[in-house]
């Protein structure tokens, strides 16, 4: 019996050294080859950039011929390849992360240190993280417009109910508490989706700089507002502005989170947008954005510029009293309050401009290659169908 334990456990002894040594081999071999995967897709994405550039330029030349359009062609069908139509999936993620080298991202390298690795290799883990980011914008954006109505509601009645006809107190340090819940919960959404949308990034979905810059900008002014003193009057009369700007803009998160996730899917499977390519921010158009959104997305981008203007204009001139600075007062509340209004107006301001600089860029880049291709189509049809008559005239002096 004895005997049999003690070969049992050399037993397990050997298999565990012999699996061991086969992972060791696995990983050494492993990263050697996702090493030189990762320089092949850099190099691959260089060269299809290259070509369609050349290409491009030639058609603006008006330099197109039958061989020049088949080549661009080409180009495409390889660009599609590359962005995820192919059985690899996006090979974008190995030209981003793959590899030894690893990508310096803020918030992934503040949180989760320089040398974390966050690509995967696995497309469908690839597209699992895409699927959960969208889910992950579904639920927030419910959450958003549901608390921010009924902190909304909370605020209206406190803010406006008289308790000595009433009898009843307003509430107003309860719904002023609620709110910074609200805004604590607001914190964790920026960060969250900021640091998903930089995973994505590494994994080879394309998302404009500006989309997490802008949750970079929104978190810092929800820390403001978090600080914002619950008993100034300034911070009582920005809250029902800020809660219907989150209302809005859970709105229109919502409207695009169905819509226009339906129009991606449908870009992916034409070849317009790559299989990790994700709906653009809650706030600022995108490629493949549904026209009736555009007219949402100018409404609510000019009601946030506005309040923005509003609240600057209303407490700039706390900026400019010099009590409370150093010293507490009386009066240290209102004044602390209103500068850091000022101070969140300012980016509220700025917030509203870069989405709409961005929503424009979007529809003039739409309409430019619209144009470009619609020209380029038509200058390449006519000289295709003057090389075809001239063939024809050719032949027919042979005959």
């Amino acid at each position: 019996m004895s005997d049999d334990i003690v070969g049992e456990a050399e037993s397990l002894v050997v298999r565990s050294r012999n699996c061991s040594e086969k992972i060791d081999h696995f990983e050494r071999k492993y990263g050697t080859e996702l090493a030189s995967l990762a320089a092949q897709a850099k190099q691959l994405n260089e060269e299809i950039t290259n070509l369609t550039r050349k290409l491009d330029k030639q058609g603006r030349k008006g330099d197109y011929d039958a061989v020049s359009l088949a080549a661009r062609r080409q180009a495409d069908v390889a660009m599609n390849i590359y962005t995820g139509a192919g059985p690899g999936g996006d090979l974008r993620r190995y030209a981003h992360g793959g590899g030894t080298k690893r990508p310096k991202w803020f918030l992934l390298t503040t949180m989760l240190g320089a040398k974390t690795n966050v690509m995967s290799v696995s497309k469908e883990e690839s597209l699992a993280i895409k699927e959960e980011y969208h889910s992950f914008r579904d639920r927030s954006a419910s959450i958003m417009t549901l608390f921010a109505a009924l902190l909304l509601y909370l605020w209206h009645r406190a803010t406006t109910s008289d308790p000595s006809e009433t009898g009843l107190p307003s509430f107003t340090p309860v719904v002023m508490t609620l709110t910074q819940i609200f805004e604590v919960w607001l914190a964790f959404f920026y960060t969250a989706i900021a640091a998903r949308e930089n995973v994505l990034v590494v994994n080879g979905s394309h998302i404009r700089p500006w989309w997490i810059l802008h949750h970079y900008i929104s978190l810092f002014a929800v820390i403001v507002i978090i600080t914002l003193p619950i008993d100034s009057t300034a911070t009582v009369s920005f809250t029902g502005p800020f809660l219907l700007l989150m209302l809005i803009q859970g709105l229109v998160m919502m409207m695009q989170n169905r819509y226009q996730r339906k129009r991606m899917y449908a870009r992916v499977a034409v070849g317009k947008s790559g299989a990790m390519d994700v709906v653009s921010g809650e706030s600022s158009g995108a490629a493949g954005q549904l026209l009736l959104l555009y007219p949402l997305l100018f409404a609510f981008q000019g009601f946030e510029a506005f309040v923005g203007a509003l609240v600057v204009r209303g407490n700039y001139h706390a900026l400019l009293n010099i009590n409370g600075y150093l010293e507490i007062t009386a009066d240290s509340a209102d004044l602390r309050g209103c500068r850091s209004l000022t101070i969140v107006g300012v980016i509220v301001v700025i917030l509203a401009l870069g989405n709409f600089h961005s929503t424009v860029r979007t529809i003039l880049g739409k309409r430019t290659f619209a144009r470009k291709a619609k020209s380029q189509s038509y200058a390449n049809l006519q000289k295709l169908s003057a090389d075809q008559f001239a063939a024809g005239t050719a032949g027919r002096k042979k005959k």
